[in-house]
C-alpha cells in the first residue's frame, strides 16, 4: 500500500505540473507549486497526528461499535482544526505569499480557495480512509489511489482548459470530494448503521 502510493501521487503530481508546463507557462507551474508546498506544510500536523495516534488505536479495535467511537471522537477534534486552519490560510493568504516568496507570486492568491476547500476534504477523508491501511484493505486501498490518481489528472486537464492554473485547484477539490463520498460508501455500515457491532 505504501509503495503504490509513493508511486501514484508524485507521478500524478508530475504529469500535472507537465501538463500546466505545455499548455499555460512554467510560471504558472512553479504558481501551483507553491500553492501545493503550503497544503502539504501545514498537513503535516494532521498526517503525524494520524500516523502516530489514529492509525495504532484503529487496528487495535476490532468491534463496530468501538470504531464508531473512536472515529467519531477524532472527526471532532481533528475536522473542526482542519476548517479553521484552511479558513485562516485563505484570508492571510497575501500575507503568506509575501512572508514566504517573492511579489512574483501573488497571483497564487487566486488559486487557494479551491486549496483550502479540497484541503478540508482531504483530511475528513483521511479519517475514513485509515481504516484500509490500519484492516489491511489492500484491494481497496489501491484501487482507490489509482482511480482517484487518475481522476485529479482528468480533472485537471479539463478544467485547466477551461479555466486556466485556477482549474487545477478545482479539480483538487473536487477530486477529494468525491474521494471523500466513496470512503463514506465503502464504510457505509460502519458510519450510518449504529446498532452494528459486529467484529472488523
Amino acid at each position: 500500500m505504501a509503495l503504490v502510493t509513493t508511486a501514484t501521487v508524485p507521478i500524478g503530481q508530475m504529469y500535472i505540473r507537465g501538463y500546466i508546463i505545455n499548455n499555460l507557462s512554467l510560471t504558472g507551474a512553479g504558481i501551483w507549486e507553491s500553492v501545493s508546498r503550503i497544503s502539504t506544510i501545514y498537513l503535516m500536523f494532521v498526517t503525524t497526528t494520524l500516523t502516530t495516534y489514529y492509525l495504532p488505536k484503529l487496528s487495535e479495535l476490532k468491534s463496530g461499535g468501538d470504531l464508531r467511537q473512536e472515529i467519531g471522537k477524532v472527526y471532532k477534534i481533528v475536522a473542526p482544526i482542519a476548517i479553521i486552519a484552511s479558513i485562516l490560510i485563505y484570508f492571510f493568504r497575501y500575507l503568506i505569499i509575501r512572508i514566504l516568496f517573492t511579489k512574483d507570486f501573488s497571483s497564487a492568491a487566486d488559486l487557494f480557495l479551491g486549496q483550502c476547500v479540497g484541503d478540508v476534504f482531504k483530511v475528513i477523508s483521511w479519517l475514513l480512509a485509515f481504516q484500509m491501511v490500519a484492516k489491511a484493505m489492500t484491494v481497496y486501498y489501491i484501487v482507490t489511489e489509482v482511480i482517484f490518481t487518475l481522476s485529479y489528472i482528468l480533472l485537471s486537464v479539463v478544467l485547466i482548459n477551461y479555466l486556466g492554473l485556477v482549474g487545477v485547484t478545482y479539480a483538487y477539490a473536487i477530486n477529494y470530494f468525491l474521494y471523500f463520498i466513496v470512503m463514506l460508501w465503502i464504510f457505509r455500515d460502519l458510519v450510518f448503521n449504529k446498532k452494528s457491532s459486529e467484529q472488523i
